[in-house]
């Protein structure tokens, strides 16, 4: 297999590693910030970059080595790769800047790029395999991602008047689109990954399974504007209860994993977190940003980081590592459930702050680097079978 060939059937080997680089950038900054070294607490850099950066790459990652598999339709383009890998770059670059208008030009050519392709393979113009019912989900949260950047450039050049546009364009970026990308890969990865339970292809036409999908699609939308215009804590709620319901009928989250390894626990627990973030938010003493970490961090990138790992490891042959528990895994996950707690103290002992943002950033670092120096070295070598 040439260079070539061996990039288009594995693209994840350029969107993971990609996706951590840009969380450093996206937290690193904040460590100097909590030790002193820098006056900049660049809240909006960082929210776009972990969002538009890190968490983008490992949904790419995912889906443009996924799709292909599950629906028999051609690999990504060495272009398409490239273009992908280069937008989320060029976002950070552009955020870090306060280049806003480049910023979300790129995220729109990004986000346009991704829909074209999945579009494509969900459909009957490339794939020969049908795809599950939930896979309705993954261009309606793209779509989310789509309409929340107009929304917010369009709130923004409208003036004060139309504020709660822009907020809820914010919110569809940097919670619609992975929500429903949860949702919807979740409910058929989940139940893969955890038990082997393979969803089967949907019948042509709109079912009734689609159909509440559907309905679950409108309801996630509607909480984003329950969210900005009426209440806060009762759009969160509602987020919560749609993914909770989701997953639990069409992803059957409620039933353990049955085969073995540390990974089929996390990558449970983390989907778990998604809606238990959402529900501690809408109840929580505090202001709801630090809760909704729990969310963010051991939803989102618990997530992303355990669900590329057993991506490395299935598709390198580490069949025993996957099946295992790896200790560096194990503490990088350790180190980001940790960071969630400091990430939440944050909010509960403002007077501390700083402390409290190094020690969520140092974590989060320590667990992406202990992630990074455990599978970048099995990216860079072939299938070795059950050597490790």
């Amino acid at each position: 297999m040439s260079s070539l060939e061996r990039l288009r059937s594995r693209p994840y080997a350029v969107f993971f590693p990609l996706g951590v680089a840009l969380s450093w950038a996206g937290v690193g900054h904040w460590l100097l910030f909590g030790l002193g070294v820098s006056t900049e607490y660049r809240s909006i850099f960082h929210a776009m970059t972990q969002v538009q950066g890190f968490l983008t790459c490992f949904a790419a990652g995912f889906l443009t080595t996924m799709l292909p598999r599950r629906t028999r339709s051609p690999e990504p383009t060495v272009a398409f790769i490239a273009v992908c890998a280069m937008a989320p770059i060029a976002i950070s670059i552009a955020a870090w800047r306060e280049a806003w208008i480049a910023s979300q030009l790129a995220w729109l050519a990004l986000v346009v790029a991704l829909m074209v392709f999945v579009l494509r393979r969900i459909g009957t113009e490339l794939g020969a395999r049908r795809p599950p019912h939930s896979f309705v989900w993954i261009p309606a949260a793209l779509g989310f991602g789509l309409l929340g950047s107009i929304a917010t450039a369009v709130g923004a050049a409208l003036g004060p008047d139309y504020w709660g546009l822009h907020e809820l364009g914010r919110g569809l970026v940097l919670q619609g689109l992975f929500v429903g990308l949860v949702i919807g890969v979740g409910s058929f990865a989940v139940p893969l990954m955890t038990r082997g339970e393979a969803a089967p292809d949907a019948p042509p036409g709109i079912s009734s399974a689609t159909v509440l999908h559907l309905l679950g699609i409108g309801l996630l939308l509607a909480s984003f504007v329950v969210e900005t215009w009426f209440s806060v804590r009762v759009g969160l709620a509602l987020r919560g209860a749609v993914a909770a319901t989701v997953l639990l009928l069409a992803g059957r989250l409620h039933r353990t994993p049955d085969r073995p390894g540390l990974l089929r626990w996390s990558i449970w627990i983390a989907a778990w977190c998604v809606p238990l973030g959402y529900a501690i938010a809408a109840l929580s003493p505090w202001a709801v940003k630090g809760p909704l970490h729990v969310t963010f961090i051991s939803g989102f990138g618990l997530l992303a980081l355990s669900v590329s790992a057993q991506v490395i490891l299935g598709h390198g042959g580490y069949e025993r590592l996957k099946a295992g528990r790896p200790w560096p895994l194990a503490i990088a996950f350790v180190a980001l459930a940790l960071a969630v707690v400091a990430r939440v103290m944050m909010v509960a002992r403002e007077e501390r702050l700083l402390l409290w943002t190094a020690t969520a950033a140092a974590l989060f670092l320590f667990a992406t680097a202990c992630w990074a120096g455990f599978l970048v070295p099995k990216l860079l070598r072939d299938a070795p079978g059950e050597q490790s």
